[in-house]
């Protein structure tokens, strides 16, 4: 009997802590400011498969932001994905032209390719 309850009770803790654990991952997406500082510290970690899909919903939700295209762009490069890189830091460009980073992001890929 008193096996039974420890089983069950094991479980039930852990399904309350998988249940938190999706409910803070959608969190993030709530707002711009949760997915770029989300995305950032994962970054930062190396953690680029993780902050990979996180951008890439990101991406979807926040489509005219131009820090989470920007960091998009960033992970993709970081992989060296650099055709999906450069693709994305034109469209950063293409939403604002005196974006540096993605200009000098571009040149490093051009570079890179030679």
């Amino acid at each position: 009997m008193k096996l039974r309850f420890f089983v069950i009770f094991i479980v039930c803790a852990l399904w309350t802590i998988i249940l938190s654990a999706d409910e803070t991952d959608k969190s993030v997406f709530k707002s711009e400011t949760k997915c770029w500082a989300k995305a950032s510290e994962l970054i930062d970690a190396g953690n680029y498969d993780d902050a990979l899909n996180m951008l890439t919903i990101a991406v979807q939700k926040f489509s005219k932001s131009e820090i989470i295209l920007s960091l998009y762009g960033e992970v993709l490069y970081k992989k060296h994905d650099l055709k999906k890189a450069e693709a994305q830091f034109r469209k950063v460009l293409d939403m604002n032209p005196y974006n540096n980073q993605a200009k000098q992001r571009i040149e490093d890929i051009r570079k890179t390719e030679i």
